[in-house]
C-alpha cells in the first residue's frame, strides 16, 4: 500500500513521514517535519488516492497547528564532559 500524509498551507506542502508500526485499517501515524507555526490542512492519501475532506470523520478537525511552545528542546546536559 502507498499511504501518505501531507500538511499544506497556502504556499507550502510538508510530507509527514508515516510511522509504519502505527498504521491500522482506520489510523495513520506520522512524524511531522520541522515547520513554521501556522494552520495546516491535513491531506491523507490511501493507496495513492487523495481522501476527500467530506470522507473524514470530522472535517473541521483536519488541521494541524505546530507551535514552538509544544516542541521539546534540550536546555541542559549534565555532566558537561
Amino acid at each position: 500500500t502507498t499511504n501518505a500524509v501531507q500538511l499544506v498551507d497556502g504556499y507550502s506542502v510538508y510530507d509527514c513521514a508515516i510511522h509504519g508500526d502505527k498504521v491500522t485499517n482506520t489510523q495513520l501515524t506520522c512524524y511531522t517535519p520541522k515547520m513554521p507555526e501556522g494552520v495546516y490542512q491535513i491531506r491523507v492519501y490511501v493507496n495513492g488516492y487523495l481522501i476527500p475532506l467530506y470522507q473524514y470523520y470530522d472535517p473541521k478537525r483536519a488541521t494541524f497547528l505546530p507551535m514552538s511552545s509544544q516542541t521539546p528542546s534540550i536546555t541542559n546536559i549534565v555532566p558537561l564532559t
